[in-house]
């Protein structure tokens, strides 16, 4: 998965709610064939920031681009 980071051992990514930025400490599986599962953290149908993510602090609001809202999950 594109927006998983890594700081020291922890795993965590930015998902969104509401147009704000939500990070969230994450546990994933194995990856198959670039895709990432996520174990633990995230529930089903939460958004994932992909692009632009590490620029991002837990509060900030986003902006969608590129009609990246209509992606497929």
């Amino acid at each position: 998965m594109d927006g998983i980071r890594t700081k020291k051992t922890q795993k965590g990514l930015n998902c969104y709610k509401n147009l704000t930025a939500e990070y969230r400490s994450v546990e994933t599986g194995r990856t198959v064939n670039g895709e990432t599962i996520v174990v633990k953290g995230l529930e089903p149908g939460e958004k994932v920031v992909t692009d632009g993510q590490l620029r991002l602090i837990h509060g900030t609001q986003i902006q969608i681009k590129n009609g990246a809202e209509e992606k497929k999950q």
